[in-house]
């Protein structure tokens, strides 16, 4: 396969937890010592729900936040797989989860009306700070860790049309199909972006399990 270029200006992807009410500080993102704190009669604090996503990058990384708060001496429950970003997110704001592993620029083109067009992680997270803070969501401190979106396609599909950047797409993407998760349809860093951005329309779109 060929990786093409990133998708959209502003999908350079920092890892990032949430968790409602608290903010954490240090070299970890849920540094705050080893022991956990009690609870307000003095017993053992509240167990902390951990979410995620229907990926396997989600999926593995909301385990390490659970098995490092677990370590901690934490008790921990985990919610996992529940569906796309449009399913979890109202899980966390309404507090039927406590913390999930997020995506800086991602998060911050769902929740803000403006395009995302920085790639600075400074930048998104305080951006994601102004969005989050008001709905009792903090945003812990952003992993060195990055990922990010990407259009890949065989190597005989990019040697037929001279395809190396996704801007390559424009004159062809008629005469492909493209496959994806089914928010691909509606997000703007899915079928919309594209078409916004570099006048990209593919000739079909067909939903993919994640």
């Amino acid at each position: 396969m060929v990786r093409l270029r990133s998708l959209l200006p502003g999908t350079a992807l920092a890892v990032l937890a949430l968790l409602a009410g608290a903010c954490t500080a240090g070299d970890s993102p849920l540094s705050q010592g080893t022991a956990a704190p009690a609870g307000a009669d003095g017993g053992a604090p509240g167990t902390i729900v951990v979410g995620s996503t229907n990926f396997s990058e989600q999926l593995i990384l909301a385990n390490m936040y659970a098995q490092v708060l677990a370590q901690q001496g934490f008790t921990v429950e985990t919610r996992l797989n529940l569906g796309s970003r449009e399913i979890v997110f109202p899980a966390l704001e309404s507090g039927e989860l406590d913390l999930t592993p997020e995506y800086t620029g991602a998060l911050l083109a769902y929740l803000s009306d403006e395009p995302v067009v920085s790639t600075d992680t400074d930048e998104l997270v305080a951006g994601l700070r102004d969005e989050l803070e008001p709905r009792g969501i903090a945003v812990l401190q952003a992993s060195p860790a990055q990922d990010r979106d990407a259009l890949v396609v065989t190597p005989e599909t990019a040697g037929r049309h001279n395809l190396e950047t996704v801007s390559d797409l424009a004159p062809v993407a008629g005469q492909l199909v493209l496959g994806g998760p089914p928010e691909t349809e509606q997000r703007r860093v899915g079928l919309p972006g594209l078409k916004e951005v570099y006048g990209i329309e593919f000739a079909d779109f067909r939903r993919l399990d994640a």
